[in-house]
């Protein structure tokens, strides 16, 4: 059975070598989620819920989407809910509840930014396993197949097709910030750019 070649995986490997050996060759891992993983997959599950996949329904189209995003909001705020349902016993109960409502105001700061863009959302948590292919030679590793999961493929208002890429940073976003330079160089929007296109 193959391996999987994840971004994850690939950036922990970039980052120290030694803690890719722990993480994905031992299977060493922290008992609890570190607080940006915990916060962002928090917020990836609210998004997901803010962001139902098109209705196909001939007869009335606009009618059956809005039916669905009727209570896309609620929905949203419920799936942050049960992340923060019950606080680990090795975390303050104060902290806990401040980070849930952070949580909860960034997805509702994203609803109101972004409702009425025009985008229609295809397909949301799009997951793929695919071949690692030479492309020299065509043919794939047996070792590893790469895989991810795409936060959304959409479709923009001139009828085009994208991967949509949500992030929840701690840092400057200014147009001098290194984040922006960095990014340029951030292998996974292209990882998903080819496998959505694959």
């Amino acid at each position: 059975m193959k391996e999987l070649l994840t971004h994850s995986r690939m950036a922990c490997f970039k980052e120290c070598r030694k803690k890719h050996a722990y993480s994905y060759e031992m299977g060493l891992r922290r008992i609890d989620d570190s607080r940006a993983l915990r916060m962002g997959s928090a917020f990836h599950d609210g998004i997901a819920a803010l962001t139902p996949e098109w209705v196909d329904d001939a007869t009335n189209p606009q009618a059956a989407m809005a039916e669905v995003l009727s209570d896309t909001l609620a929905d949203a705020c419920n799936a942050i809910a049960a992340h923060y349902a019950h606080c680990p016993q090795q975390f303050d109960q104060w902290e806990w509840d401040i980070e849930h409502e952070t949580i909860r105001r960034l997805v509702c700061a994203y609803h109101w930014r972004w409702k009425d863009s025009g985008i229609t959302n295809i397909k949301t948590e799009f997951a793929f396993q695919l071949p690692l292919v030479n492309p020299e030679t065509g043919k794939s590793t047996p070792v590893f197949d790469l895989a991810g999961k795409i936060d959304g493929i959409v479709r923009l208002e001139d009828g085009r097709l994208a991967v949509k890429e949500t992030k929840t940073i701690g840092e400057d976003i200014g147009s001098d910030s290194p984040l922006w330079r960095r990014l340029r160089m951030d292998h996974q929007i292209s990882l998903y750019i080819n496998a959505a296109r694959r």
